[in-house]
């Protein structure tokens, strides 16, 4: 019987996983070797899911939201054991991209017939993303968010619309496939996979498995167009607004007037003036439906 690891961060966020070790434990009994690893520092996900895999343990699952997510598939890139997600977040940005149910015990159940797909990892400066990275006005807000006492979407939403007014926009200039291109900008995102999570989509055009991130500028535009640009998100046309550059490329050196907040999956970043981001094409092994059709 294959193992399958489980990784659960027992404190973070707000939903409660006191229940998840026997649940995962009862409904795949007859399909997995079950054992339960729970981390107990920041960064300590990378550590297990890399010893799992050296261990020649089959799949490893990330309970959790997409902070847990990064750890646990740092830790498996360029192995041979795949990347199974419980989502547990608030976005889920790559589990929504790989077509993973939401509810709990569906995505759970979901492991009895998974197949292995692989996908593509990137990285900015060396550390490692799955679903997105950027700059600029999300990454300022994702560190204003993560300084919080109360998170939830009113807290988010409450500090995107303080802060939309004094946010000033950097100057950036992009290298990329033999060209430069320079940009005042009100945020960039490097997408590996088509959203940011909640089905907000920046790269609609975006294949996880294709080597390529989807390089999406995005300009200064005036409160009145903003529920606009929200809305073209979660149409899956934002590629299409005029607000919206969007390129392909496997690798982008980025220079930018002042160092500071960069997030990757979400997760906030201090760096330096120049980012330096790359692809590893096919290096991360999943757990996924067989029926998925992502790309």
């Amino acid at each position: 019987m294959p193992k399958l690891s489980v990784i659960i961060n027992p404190i973070a966020g707000t939903k409660d996983k006191s229940q998840i070790p026997d649940l995962v434990r009862k409904t795949l009994a007859q399909h997995w070797d079950v054992e339960i690893l729970n981390t107990q520092h920041r960064g300590h996900a990378t550590e297990l899911a890399r010893e799992a895999a050296q261990r020649g343990v089959e799949a490893v699952l990330a309970v959790g939201g997409d902070g847990t997510v990064n750890e646990t598939a740092t830790g498996l890139v360029g192995t041979d054991t795949a990347l199974a997600i419980l989502p547990m977040g608030s976005g889920n940005g790559l589990a929504r991209h790989l077509q993973i149910p939401m509810a709990q015990l569906a995505a759970i159940e979901h492991l009895k017939t998974a197949a292995v797909r692989t996908i593509d990892s990137c990285q900015m400066n060396g550390q490692a993303f799955f679903c997105t990275a950027g700059m600029g006005f999300d990454a300022h807000i994702a560190y204003l968010f993560a300084q919080q006492h109360t998170r939830g979407l009113s807290t988010y939403v409450r500090t995107t619309l303080n802060e939309f007014f004094s946010y000033k926009p950097q100057r950036y200039t992009l290298h990329f496939d033999n060209q430069t291109q320079v940009r005042e900008a009100f945020l960039i995102t490097f997408a590996n996979a088509n959203q940011f999570g909640n089905n907000a989509f920046i790269a609609p055009l975006a294949d996880i498995q294709d080597g390529k991130m989807d390089v999406c500028v995005m300009s200064q535009f005036p409160l009145y167009q903003a529920a606009g640009i929200g809305l073209r998100m979660f149409a899956k046309n934002i590629h299409r607004s005029n607000f919206m550059e969007t390129w392909k490329s496997g690798g982008v050196v980025v220079e930018r007037e002042q160092e500071g907040s960069v997030h990757l999956d979400g997760e906030p970043v201090q760096m330096g003036k120049t980012l330096e981001l790359s692809m590893k094409p096919q290096s991360l092994k999943v757990l996924v439906s067989p029926k998925a059709d992502f790309v």
